[in-house]
């Protein structure tokens, strides 16, 4: 795949069959979008893969997560999907010759692995959607919300009481109710909130 830019100096690449793309003169070429990306290149908002997904399902989406607390925008810095839950913060990128979507979350406890998303995990699920990650990220939120003492052995404390689970429960909900609210308030801060 060939990501198309021209002399004009606004920093944009698109796919070779972008109509912006056919409008360029003088046309230059990145081979990948990683090297484009290294260059300080954006994606076109028009062309990017990521965002024919989210047209092709858009009301789905906005429904979805307005009911479900989730707040997502399109990245074009990385041409990723940045996705806001309850208990963090997701990616959702387009990878390889057949533009597969993968998801990816932040990591909590530092570098886990070597990453293709720097500071991210990649999920084992699969969706050939953006709804089947949205409703793998509920599922995901809800499973760390009633178990909170895998939280407790992440940190490498060992077992605990139900009197410490429930104290640990009570103060992980605290703890993600504010860092929730505080990362909206950032996109609302920055002009970039959608659902």
């Amino acid at each position: 795949m060939c990501y198309v830019y021209g002399d004009s100096g606004n920093k944009i690449i698109h796919t070779a069959n972008c109509r912006y793309a056919g409008m360029i003169k003088n046309k230059k070429y990145f081979s990948t979008i990683a090297a484009a990306r290294e260059a300080g290149y954006v994606q076109c908002k028009y062309c990017s893969h990521i965002r024919k997904y989210m047209n092709c399902e858009k009301e789905e989406l906005e429904n979805f997560c307005k009911s479900n607390g989730l707040y997502y925008e399109f990245n074009r810095k990385d041409g990723a999907l940045d996705v806001i839950s309850h208990t963090g913060k997701w990616k959702v990128i387009v990878n390889g010759q057949k533009h597969f979507i993968w998801l990816y979350h932040k990591n909590l406890h530092g570098e886990k692995e070597r990453s293709l998303v720097p500071g991210y995990h990649s999920q084992k699920i699969r969706s050939s959607t953006l709804m089947g990650y949205m409703q793998y990220i509920v599922e995901h939120d809800q499973y760390r919300t009633e178990n909170p003492l895998y939280e407790n052995q992440m940190n490498g404390k060992g077992k605990t009481t139900k009197a410490d689970q429930k104290r640990l429960a009570g103060k992980i909900r605290k703890w993600q109710s504010i860092r929730y609210v505080t990362e909206l308030l950032n996109h609302m801060n920055d002009g970039i909130l959608t659902y």
